[in-house]
């Protein structure tokens, strides 16, 4: 999906949907000390308020829901 501003997403309705998302993420920017860890298919398993440092804040937890693949991790 399209990255959208984060003042316009809305977990809530994913987690209702039920809706299925893909979730990359990437660490480093030297070579060789670079992370990344994907994970094919997602789904949120509820939203929960944040407190960041007097900040508000939200806590999205998932669950992998891929049947064949839970995650790729990649050292590069």
């Amino acid at each position: 999906p399209a990255l959208v501003p984060t003042g316009t997403y809305d977990p809530f309705a994913d987690w209702i949907a039920s809706t299925q998302r893909d979730l990359w993420l990437n660490w480093g920017s030297a070579a060789g000390k670079r992370v990344s860890i994907y994970l094919p298919a997602i789904r949120y398993t509820g939203a929960e308020p944040a407190d960041l440092r007097g900040y508000a804040g939200q806590s999205l937890p998932f669950r992998s829901v891929s049947p064949d693949l839970e995650a790729i991790i990649c050292i590069h």
